[in-house]
């Protein structure tokens, strides 16, 4: 059994490489994920502020649509007085008319108001998703570097454990042992 230690060192180190080749691995895949996230997130982001700007610009459409309703009541008041020979100038008209224009002008400001809302809210969503992704960026950048640490404490443990085997009694740098010397191996080196 001379070889027994110095089979289970290697062992050890062969054993250490292939999970610090793993840890890298992991890393590196992790770092993917995030990556991946990040993306996804900032093109929600995108999507949001396009419906925001959808949401905008139908609040445009809406205002207009009033202001061309306003005009056509105000136009059919007219037609309507025009045909009853009623000025057109007179006290109830110009009341008639004012009270239609600012009829018309308040629903064109409560259609903005209400495009702004709900562009406000979409925006605010994106907000959250940029922020979202700039955390999952954030992340895709620590994750090989936990990786290494990883790599790191494995390697140490490893040559830790490989040279405690190797000054242990039978080891070949055990003090008063010829190198190849043969001795038990404990199996607390196997774990």
């Amino acid at each position: 059994m001379a070889f027994a230690i110095p089979l289970a060192m290697a062992a050890t180190a062969v054993g250490a490489g292939v999970s610090m080749l793993g840890q890298y691995q992991a890393g590196q895949a992790q770092a993917a994920e995030y990556t991946s996230r990040q993306n996804i997130e900032n093109q929600f982001a995108n999507a949001l502020d396009v419906r925001a700007n959808a949401l905008q610009a139908e609040g445009g459409v809406k205002q207009r649509m009033v202001g061309v309703s306003g005009a056509e009541a105000i136009s059919a008041q007219n037609v309507f007085e025009g045909a009853k020979n009623v000025s057109l100038t007179g006290p109830t008209a110009t009341m008639i008319k004012g009270s239609q224009i600012g009829k018309t002008q308040y629903e064109q400001g409560v259609a903005l108001y209400d495009a702004a809302q709900a562009a406000y809210g979409e925006r605010f969503q994106a907000a959250e998703r940029r922020a979202g992704a700039g955390l999952y960026g954030m992340a895709a950048q620590e994750a090989p570097i936990a990786a290494d640490y990883a790599m790191a404490g494995t390697g140490a443990k490893a040559a830790g454990q490989i040279l405690s085997m190797g000054a242990a009694p039978g080891g070949p740098w055990a003090p008063g042992t010829a190198v190849g010397g043969s001795g038990s191996v404990n199996s607390k080196w196997y774990s």
